[in-house]
């Protein structure tokens, strides 16, 4: 029966300065930046073959000078 709800934390307020005092909140401002996070991340496409080959060989000349 709650007035408001803000749909990225799945949290229902009944009073508008509720509202205000959760924009504000620590948490939702957490999970508004991972949810941002979230979308930039799967906008960027996949990485091309040789870009592929590229990462492959970068880490494999690390692993034989530094053996991790």
């Amino acid at each position: 029966k709650a007035k408001y709800y803000c749909d990225l934390c799945d949290f229902h307020l009944n009073e508008k300065t509720d509202c205000e005092k959760h924009w504000k909140d620590n948490r939702h401002s957490r999970k508004k930046k991972l949810n941002e996070m979230d979308k930039v991340l799967s906008s960027i496409p996949e990485p091309t073959d040789q870009q592929f080959a590229a990462l492959t060989a970068a880490v494999e000349k690390v692993y034989g000078e530094h053996g991790i």
